[in-house]
């Protein structure tokens, strides 16, 4: 089973999408060419030219189209032809250009909604408070998994792999304080008691012992909303 197409998803960093410059993307197995125009716009494509299946995402930004590589079509940000440079005078453009996806950008991110069109106004980006509150730090990163999405959320409520990490967190004791669930949602809450083994300097100031040394216990909260899934530490 596949994730529900009608959300948000995020499939890059806005940074990562420069101005009048192009970058691939993949979600879900569709491959998804993005775009900056001129304007500071976005553009979110499906990554292949309806001429010869060239991907789109080796093309060049030319002011508000993408233009293929191969043999310049140009694509307007709706997906649709905007010009065939060697078109006979008086022939009609194709009628089909190539698929579309709506596209926002929030958190530095680039968000495009694979689902029905007519839902993307209407449905919201997920909640992300951090990002925008002046007591965090943010930093993203990305890495590439060979599974399916859904082992990866089950796999952080599942969280006595600490002993995995016990050379970087030292030994932590897990206790399940709860779980709960709904028609869409599900949460588990986990205490960590350090009972010995030398953290590394990463995993002390996570757990809010600063550079003292003092044992200390913490709470996690793992909550999957689906489709998206948040973690929460509480020293």
């Amino acid at each position: 089973m596949g994730a529900h197409p009608d959300f948000w998803y995020p499939v890059a960093l806005s940074r990562s999408v420069r101005k009048e410059g192009v970058a691939a993307a993949v979600f879900a197995g569709e491959r998804i060419a993005l775009y900056r125009a001129r304007s500071g716009a976005v553009h979110a494509l499906e990554d292949r030219c309806a001429h010869r299946q060239v991907p789109l995402s080796m093309g060049v930004v030319d002011g508000e189209t993408l233009r293929c590589c191969y043999h310049a079509w140009a694509y307007r940000g709706d997906g649709r032809i905007s010009q065939i440079p060697y078109l006979a005078k008086g022939d009609a453009r194709p009628p089909r250009g190539v698929r579309a996806y709506p596209v926002r950008e929030g958190y530095g991110l680039v968000f495009v909604f694979p689902g029905d069109p007519e839902k993307a106004a209407a449905t919201p980006l997920p909640d992300v408070p951090a990002f925008a509150s002046p007591h965090y730090r943010t930093m993203t990163f990305s890495r590439t998994v060979r599974c399916h999405y859904s082992f990866l959320h089950e796999n952080l409520l599942d969280m006595n792999h600490q002993f995995l990490h016990r050379g970087v967190v030292g030994k932590l004791q897990p206790k399940l304080l709860g779980y709960e669930s709904g028609p869409a949602s599900v949460e588990a809450r986990y205490l960590f008691t350090h009972t010995g083994g030398k953290r590394n300097r990463s995993a002390s100031l996570l757990a809010a012992e600063g550079l003292g040394g003092q044992p200390s216990s913490d709470v996690m909260t793992i909550r999957t909303e689906y489709p998206y899934q948040t973690l929460d530490l509480v020293p």
